[in-house]
């Protein structure tokens, strides 16, 4: 699941689902024997049995099979610790946000959402979100995680774990990892390969250079605050490397990734969505920080999957104690080593443990996190995507000035976030 920007899909919700999965109202269950009042987490991050809440817990999630699994054995042991079911409906992640959106106001939503840190404008505007700030230790997450939940000075959401580009490097074709984008215009390669492929006209894979040539899209306040100066840089930077770096031209994401795990380029940029696929392919490689511009690091987004409470739920306690257990250190160790080796859990002390610490793509990722932007979770967001990646392909593909598709780029994403408001 790669978070890049708020897609409102208009679904309708079916009766049926909303009686049976909500947090309320006719058709939820009663829990037998449900623990004593006064929700708490024990020191450590363990979870108290002093969990309570008169029917299951309900959460959202979107997640593939072996996940899923995970996840409802989390929610057994949780009920065997506490006395709390949890009932857990898979919904597609390109209908989650909308059912949540349309089911929440009624009472029919999930007392637990899962999903990414891009939503959180939209759904903290709405009203669908409990205010989280001051009801969770947030020293437990990485810092960037914890930011990219906070909108408006408020926190919203609890970081489970975080996606980020980094270089994927062929340690054979490129013995020392370029630290530089200079170092890929001297890079020897052997002749018909390439020195880096990567989806370089995505806005999503390209713009960890735009911060690195002292671009950024918003302030603090959520103004959007690109100049046509920043733009241009950027823009001139990426032609510059398409042009004299070694890359193939028009290359998508699956043709770059085919590229370098059929041996034929050094270095590929994306994230841990691809870590099962090259550890299958017969090549040596390793996870190292992409290279800076002049000194200056490339700042990818990181994009933060979070659990989120909703504002309607009864239970925002019981719910927070469930979240607890499901971030907890040993879950997180537990989710990497049982369900999915290429998860980045949010909480620090994962990637203190001995069990991991040789696996060199989850410490890689770490490593390039500290060197990341949090994925804006504005609204405003959402009109960036579209102009970036028509500035990029106008001026790598159609020979467009820098500086006109610059002007282009900006003017519109600021004519599209005013007409937004």
């Amino acid at each position: 699941m790669r978070t890049r920007c708020v897609r409102l899909v208009v679904l309708g919700l079916l009766a049926a689902l909303l009686v049976a999965c909500g947090t309320g109202g006719a058709g939820t269950t009663q829990t037998p024997g449900a623990a004593a009042p006064g929700a708490t987490a024990a020191p450590g991050g363990a979870v108290s049995n002093a969990v309570s809440c008169p029917r299951p817990l309900t959460f959202w999630p979107a997640l593939g099979s072996d996940e899923l699994d995970f996840a409802r054995e989390q929610a057994q042991a949780f009920q065997q610790r506490t006395g709390v079911a949890v009932n857990i409906l898979d919904v597609p992640f390109d209908q989650l946000q909308q059912q949540f959106i349309q089911a929440t106001p009624a009472g029919q939503g999930p007392d637990l959402l899962y999903g990414p840190n891009d939503w959180i404008g939209v759904l903290a505007e709405g009203g669908f979100l409990a205010d989280l700030t001051g009801r969770f230790d947030t020293t437990r997450y990485l810092t960037n995680t914890i930011q990219a939940v906070t909108y408006n000075d408020r926190i919203w959401g609890v970081p489970e774990a975080f996606e980020v580009v980094a270089q994927y490097r062929n340690t054979e074709i490129l013995p020392q990892p370029p630290t530089n984008l200079a170092d890929l215009q001297t890079a020897q390669v052997p002749a018909g390969q390439f020195a880096l492929a990567f989806d370089i006209t995505n806005f999503y894979y390209a713009a960890p250079f735009l911060y690195a040539v002292g671009g950024n899209l918003f302030d603090n306040e959520g103004n959007f605050v690109l100049t046509e100066e920043a733009a241009t840089t950027w823009l001139t930077t990426m032609r510059d490397l398409q042009q004299q770096g070694n890359l193939p031209r028009e290359a998508t994401g699956e043709a770059a990734k085919a590229l370098f795990m059929g041996g034929n380029s050094g270095s590929f940029y994306s994230g841990p969505w691809d870590v099962t696929d090259v550890r299958a392919a017969d090549v040596e490689w390793e996870i190292t920080p992409l290279p800076q511009v002049n000194g200056q690091d490339a700042r990818p987004f990181l994009g933060t999957k979070a659990m989120y409470v909703s504002s309607q739920s009864p239970c925002q306690d019981a719910a927070l104690a469930f979240i607890e257990q499901f971030t907890s250190t040993e879950t997180g160790l537990a989710w990497i080593q049982n369900a999915n080796p290429a998860h980045l859990p949010a909480n620090t002390a994962v990637y203190e443990d001995a069990a991991i610490a040789d696996n060199q793509a989850i410490q890689g990722f770490r490593a390039q996190a500290e060197r990341a932007t949090p994925l804006p979770n504005l609204a405003a967001m959402g009109q960036v995507w579209t102009p970036g990646e028509t500035a990029l392909t106008s001026v790598l593909n159609g020979g467009t000035d820098p500086a006109a598709a610059a002007r282009d780029m900006v003017t519109t994403i600021r004519n599209n976030i005013q007409a937004q408001q």
